[in-house]
């Protein structure tokens, strides 16, 4: 049976941020938040008034929207930041201040892939996780060319050189693969 692209759901958002553990309170980075700002935004809701999420793009009109949609439902704790994401130390946030840094289809659109995950790292407390999100190297009706897409064995293989910890690996939806890093 084939399903209609409109009833599958591309990414259960709430649902992978419980995964990873996010929690009232915390400080929440999305690196590479994007238009939709879709993680920002839920990010916002679950660690709730005492929390903060920071939405980090290149894009300023990305940011902007992200902004927009937060004043539209009422989100007082996102806090967005204009950054090269392949600049080491661009996003300004201090060390070792965020406890769960999202990377959501963000690693593919980089030549520099290991430097974004660097500073996902730097910016980590101790024991903090990184969730990555990526598009899986098969042909699908949606998202980027194949040969665009960065494969999961290379996300593991820079993130091994960086010292990082794989605490799981899963399937993030039917177009997209997940692990979970930690400090």
């Amino acid at each position: 049976m084939v399903m209609s692209l409109k009833k599958q759901k591309i990414l259960d958002i709430k649902n992978l941020l419980k995964d990873v553990g996010l929690e009232e309170k915390q400080k929440i980075a999305d690196i590479g938040c994007g238009r939709r700002g879709s993680f920002t935004i839920q990010a916002a809701k679950m660690v709730g008034k005492n929390g903060i999420v920071f939405a980090v793009d290149i894009l300023k009109p990305a940011l902007k929207n992200v902004r927009s949609k937060a004043e539209l439902f009422k989100i007082s704790n996102i806090k967005t930041i204009w950054a090269d994401l392949e600049v080491y130390k661009s996003t300004k946030i201090p060390d070792n201040e965020i406890d769960v840094v999202i990377l959501s289809n963000t690693l593919f659109q980089s030549e520099k892939p290991k430097m974004i995950l660097k500073e996902a790292k730097r910016i980590l407390k101790k024991n903090g996780k990184i969730l990555v999100i990526d598009w899986k190297s098969t042909d699908s009706p949606l998202g980027p060319p194949v040969e665009k897409r960065i494969k999961d064995k290379k996300v593991k293989e820079l993130a091994k050189d960086l010292d990082l910890k794989l605490v799981k690996e899963f399937e993030a939806g039917y177009y997209h693969y997940g692990f979970i890093y930690k400090k």
